[in-house]
């Protein structure tokens, strides 16, 4: 493949990240070039920051600080209507934007003091701007250099302590990362939860996450030239899925279900109980009309359910994926794990009984676990679970940023987070059954709820 950077376009390159990032004349645009928007679940509306090795203030984009705090002194942020109150030794002053800046290249602490939930402290490495957002919280934005920001969303995305799988895990982490930059706003590129990717700052890296991204420095995955949709997940369930049929955007040569024979993973089988009023009424609020039962009316050719009917007055047919997020969001992420599942009435409740957890397309977390114990590289896990793509380079990293940023597709739930749904590796669950729910269903098509 001829590279994808000429030493001509390096000039544009370092001009447009400075658009990018908003970084100010002097420094390196790569200090800056991700930009984070914190703690935004919790809508703080206020918060204490300090540094190790003190901070300069800036007000607005003045290249002078108006403040120098020493080591272990702090300044108190707080939200005022359409304006920022910062508090420094007693003496507070009004602004419409703060920038703070750790010196010497050194973390700064933050943390949520007053908000929906307050959040303990966290260090974070670049930078923080803050600025009033509506209804009354403050906008953090964590100016991150990439591979910072690439380590500490290795270590709370994958669980797990094996090196290729977190090398493979920071090469489809940064793709992602750079591939949407500016999805969400003018003024920040991601949000710091699973709407985007998780990211708890330098606390949060481990030293595999750490050295899975040095030694992946500046790799992305690319298609014909372009970065990928670098989606992920949690658990197969003994194969992947097209992205077509899961969120019904165009299809992705790169995202082409395969049987996976590495995912051993304890979400192999599951099963789950929901009351049906409950689950009928939450689909009836979900969807306006009242919903009387539930039929599964079509599988992809993985065997996952493509579309469901709601049953009652009248019909309506949704998604297998929208199905599993209504349900998710009112029960919980691990009633309906996947939309790998069969179902019956039992009594007065659904039963569910499926395999895998998460979308199902992309990458399996415990699938590249599994193959990275089994002595496979990073590369061999990232041509596994994505067709026909390539590891770009340093050389080509820098052009590639200057693409089009795509959205991610409708109706995706966030990727599963290893580390938060499951306590780590475990021993392999009983042999998926030879019947797929799609041969199941080929038998005998169940009418349910009526």
């Amino acid at each position: 493949m001829p590279s994808l950077c000429a030493p001509r376009c390096l000039a544009a390159l370092a001009a447009c990240l400075t658009i990018l990032s908003g970084a100010s004349p002097g420094r390196a645009a790569s200090d800056d070039l991700l930009r984070i928007l914190l703690f935004e679940q919790s809508r703080p509306g206020a918060v204490t920051v300090s540094g190790a090795s003190g901070l300069a203030l800036f007000i607005g984009d003045e290249r002078e600080p108006l403040f120098r705090l020493a080591s272990g002194e702090e300044v108190i942020v707080e939200a005022r209507k359409d304006e920022i109150l910062f508090i420094v030794s007693g003496r507070g002053i009004r602004t419409r934007s703060l920038r703070i800046e750790p010196n010497d290249g050194a973390t700064f602490t933050l943390a949520v003091t007053a908000g929906r939930t307050p959040v303990a402290a966290r260090r974070y490495e670049g930078s923080l701007t803050v600025a009033p957002a509506s209804g009354g919280v403050l906008e953090l934005v964590n100016h991150v250099p990439v591979e910072a920001y690439v380590a500490s969303v290795v270590a709370s995305e994958y669980g797990f302590d094996d090196l290729e799988g977190a090398k493979a895990m920071a090469v489809i982490i940064r793709t992602y990362a750079l591939r949407v930059l500016g999805k969400f706003s003018e003024d920040y590129d991601h949000v710091d939860h699973t709407l985007s990717q998780v990211y708890r700052g330098a606390d949060a890296v481990t030293d595999v996450a750490r050295e899975a991204a040095r030694r992946t420095r500046g790799e992305v995955l690319t298609y014909d030239g372009a970065l990928v949709e670098a989606v992920y997940f949690a658990s197969s369930g003994g194969h992947t899925a097209d992205n077509e049929t899961v969120w019904g955007t165009e299809p992705k040569p790169y995202l082409r279900g395969i049987r996976d024979p590495y995912d051993h993973s304890p979400h192999a089988k599951w099963k789950a109980t929901i009351p049906r009023k409950k689950l009928l009424d939450a689909l009836s609020k979900a969807y306006g009309f009242p919903v009387e039962g539930i039929r599964i009316a079509g599988r992809s050719r993985d065997g996952r359910v493509q579309t469901m009917t709601l049953l009652g007055a009248r019909e309506r047919t949704i998604s297998g994926n929208a199905f599993r997020l209504a349900v998710i969001r009112t029960f919980g992420a691990r009633t309906l794990k996947s939309a790998f599942f069969d179902a019956r009435v039992r009594g007065d409740a659904y039963v569910f009984e499926g395999r895998g957890f998460g979308h199902g397309v992309g990458l399996s977390q415990w699938g590249a676990h599994e193959m990275a114990q089994k002595g496979r590289s990073y590369r061999d896990i990232l041509t596994f679970y994505y067709t026909g793509v390539a590891i770009a380079h340093d050389a080509d990293y820098a052009a590639l940023l200057g693409r089009e940023p795509e959205a991610r597709p409708p109706e995706e739930p966030p990727p599963v987070t290893v580390a938060d749904d499951d306590p780590g590796p475990a021993a392999s669950p009983p042999p998926v059954a030879e019947k797929t729910p799609a041969a199941r269903a080929k038998k005998k098509r169940r009418r349910l709820g009526w």
